[in-house]
């Protein structure tokens, strides 16, 4: 054991940066399999699905976003993003195959029927003006919404209509949430795959499905057409169309006129009676989620929200529906989600939200501190061994990956095990321990009532950690630099960040409290000699923690023992248990824990673990 017997403290100075985020998800198909090669565009930033579908688009700010989804052969998907700071917002999309394609000379133009859309379209042209005469490829993708799945329309039927108040100069902005009974997608290319503008006359498929009776169309009807900006992720209200009666057909059919207009969705939808719906998602820790995609879905309602810093989201939800609710988070490269339904009474409030779980792991780091009193030999009694470290780490999502591990334990027991081997003598891996871990920036300060200790970051197999160094050489000389905690110190902590690493600055935040002291009776050096063959009885001053920790490490190293007691003032390890380990000097060591969690930059928790402990010597007979 290392000592150390200088303090020493440190600035706190940490300069602002620009924080950013990231958007991950996924890209299917019909079937649920998944689209590779897909191209996925938010502000600018362009990247492409692997193999299994999956993206991530890295470097995004704050604020709201529409993701753009395009693949050979699909109907482009859109979705709206909203990004806080440093978090992992997910975005997933499901494409529709393309319903028909044709390709027509644009000086001729001509009347099409593709996928059950007729469609009359002339002046081909450039969105500049400019005409264009040379050959034009056709995609068209129309989508009953009672027969197939609202998921493959773009945004969530969010939409802005006109306000009676306004001019006809105006442009929309009443935001409402639309019923569709039709909508379709057409894209119109030159030679060179470059999108083109036309006149367009449309005579399209619409069904009731199960609507309400107050949604139901009939001939005759004047009812607003939509199309989906692009920019905005919403449905704007764009003139409107008349519902007739095909007598070929037996159906309903929606007839419009649009000019001037590229390549888009179109929809016929009407304004529904909606009400807000709220909530709060959480993870496993019961820490709320931010950029959690919430999505609402039923038999005339389609709509989807981001949780906020909070967890906190609303939804449009129609009023007298039976909805399906759905939330998801992408963590450690999976999505985990959870599901629940309720039917809409009527038009409520957003007042009293209810909690939502997702049973994921979403802890990011570990920081430790040790307040450990020593008997050993060579050692003055009641010398310090305090520590300070610290370790980051993506989440791994996996639930039991949050557990208090110490628990698998039974209460008043042992197990054999050697300190090399603490971490697979757990179901779940040992927090605290990670494989492959992140910067949290340059250094990390903690800070006590009486001083600050600065971790500079170092590496372990390239991997960054934080470690306060209590022996360093400096002109070949050893230096000691102690760190001093005490028992009821309430530490703080302060990290620069590291925008690479999606890791915002930490600036003073409360961390952690040192728990009651060990005091081991009647201790003032080394215990002596104990014979393997009768039990250890160890007292010690009793406190209120659910439980404490005890550990017997070897002079071998390789062989010990790890209890879990109750901190009720007595230690009695059984002779079974001491004859596991070979005769000779061995530590026992008996800490009470205090562990915690704290909110990240990114709204990740940090687990917070402070021991207080006492460490004496004992020879094994």
């Amino acid at each position: 054991m290392l000592l150390a017997l200088i303090a020493c403290s440190a600035p706190s100075d940490i300069q602002p940066i620009d924080p950013i985020g990231r958007i991950t998800g996924e890209v299917v198909d019909i079937t649920g399999a998944p689209i590779s090669g897909a191209e996925i565009e938010v502000d600018g930033i362009l990247v492409v699905s692997d193999l299994s579908g999956s993206f991530v688009v890295d470097g995004v700010t704050p604020g709201d976003h529409v993701v753009s989804f395009e693949a050979e052969g699909f109907a482009s998907g859109y979705k709206r993003a909203s990004l806080i700071s440093w978090e992992t917002v997910t975005v997933g999309v499901t494409l529709a195959d393309v319903g028909g394609t044709v390709q027509f000379d644009a000086t001729e133009g001509g009347l099409f029927v593709v996928d059950g859309v007729e469609i009359d379209i002339s002046n081909l042209h450039y969105a500049d003006g400019s005409t264009y005469s040379g050959m034009v490829t056709m995609d068209l993708t129309y989508l009953d919404p009672y027969s197939a799945d609202m998921k493959y329309a773009p945004g969530d039927l969010g939409a802005l209509s006109w306000d009676d108040s306004f001019g006809k100069d105006d442009e929309p902005t009443s935001p409402s949430q639309l019923v569709s009974n039709g909508m379709f997608n057409l894209e119109l290319d030159d030679e060179d795959g470059e999108e083109l503008e036309a006149d367009i006359s449309v005579s399209m498929p619409v069904s009731n499905g199960q609507l309400p009776d107050s949604y139901q169309l009939s001939e005759g009807d004047s009812v607003p057409l939509w199309i989906f900006d692009e920019a905005k992720g919403l449905w704007i209200e764009s003139g409107a169309g008349t519902v007739v009666w095909s007598d070929a057909d037996q159906l309903l059919l929606f007839e419009f006129d649009a000019a001037n207009t590229p390549g888009a969705w179109y929809n016929c939808d009407q304004p529904i009676q909606w009400t807000c719906y709220s909530g709060i998602v959480r993870d496993v820790l019961g820490f709320p989620i931010r950029g959690a995609l919430v999505q609402a879905q039923g038999g005339w309602t389609a709509s989807e929200s981001y949780t906020d810093e909070n967890g906190y989201f609303e939804v449009r939800v129609a009023v007298g529906d039976t909805v399906s609710f759905s939330a998801h988070t992408a963590v450690g490269g999976k999505l985990w989600s959870t599901n629940w339904s309720e039917y809409i009474s009527g038009e409520g409030s957003c007042e009293e939200p209810d909690n939502h779980d997702i049973p994921v792991c979403r802890e990011a780091g570990i920081v430790m501190a040790d307040n450990l009193e020593l008997n050993i030999s060579g050692i003055d009694a009641g010398d310090d061994g305090d520590q300070l470290r610290a370790w980051f780490w993506e989440p791994p999502g996996d639930p039991t990956r949050c557990q208090d591990f110490w628990q698998e334990i039974p209460l008043d027991s042992c197990v054999s095990t050697s300190p090399e081997d603490y971490p697979d003598s757990f179901k779940t891996r040992t927090v605290g321990i990670a494989y492959e871990t992140r910067s949290a920036g340059p250094w990390v300060d903690v800070k006590t009532p009486r001083d600050t200790y600065r971790m500079d970051a170092d590496t372990i197999n390239d991997n960054p950690v934080y470690l306060w160094e209590t022996l360093d050489i400096q002109n070949k000389e050893l230096v000691r630099s102690p760190v001093d905690l005490r028992a009821g110190d309430v530490l703080r902590g302060s990290t620069p960040g590291n925008a690479q690493a999606y890791f915002g600055p930490i600036k003073n935040e409360t961390w952690m409290t040192i728990p009651k002291a060990i005091d081991i009776d009647n201790v003032s050096g080394a215990l002596g000699s104990r014979s393997r063959s009768s039990s250890l009885h160890l007292g010690f001053d009793s406190g209120n923690n659910d439980y404490l920790l005890a550990f017997v490490t070897t002079d071998s190293n390789t062989d010990g023992l790890m209890c879990r007691i109750k901190d009720d003032g007595s230690l009695d390890i059984p002779a079974a248990d001491l004859q596991t380990l070979p005769a000779g000097f061995a530590s026992i060591s008996i800490y009470r824990p205090q562990i915690d969690w704290a909110e990240g930059p990114d709204g990740l928790p940090i687990r917070l673990q402070a021991l207080s402990g006492e460490i004496v010597e004992v020879e094994l007979k």
